[in-house]
């Protein structure tokens, strides 16, 4: 978990996908192997996800979460191997603001917004925008 102040621009030169979640959202914990496959495929093509937390807690919350989870790819536990970041309403305005949980939105290598997607992510669709920038 990051204990510093993280912008987009710092990414810059790589395709982001920016993950809005939380520890007790259930479609969230569905895709979580997915970002995890997304990062480990796509990483060394110019590609990171951040994770942002949403929960109230914070890192009360999120600290545990982290240290304890892990996600069955191929058969396998993993832990998340991508940033997660702590969020709240106002970080999410500065995104546009958020509907619900999870919500996604993947930006070009330049910053620019290509999709948002609000509510679990469709696997084989996220995978063809990823692969139309990377």
């Amino acid at each position: 978990m990051q204990d510093h102040d993280v912008t987009l621009a710092e990414f810059k030169g790589k395709v982001v996908l920016v993950n809005f979640w939380a520890t007790w959202c259930e479609p969230c914990q569905i895709e979580i192997p997915w970002m995890i496959e997304f990062q480990k495929k796509y990483g060394p093509r110019g590609f990171t996800i951040l994770g942002v937390s949403m929960d109230e807690d914070g890192k009360k919350a999120v600290a545990p979460f982290l240290e304890k989870s892990r996600f069955d790819l191929d058969g396998r536990k993993q832990a998340l191997n991508y940033p997660i970041l702590l969020g709240n309403d106002a970080i999410a305005a500065k995104f546009g603001g958020i509907l619900g949980l999870p919500t996604s939105m993947l930006f070009s290598r330049d910053g620019q917004k290509i999709k948002t997607i609000t509510g679990l992510v469709d696997h084989d669709d996220l995978v063809k925008a990823i692969e139309g920038q990377v």
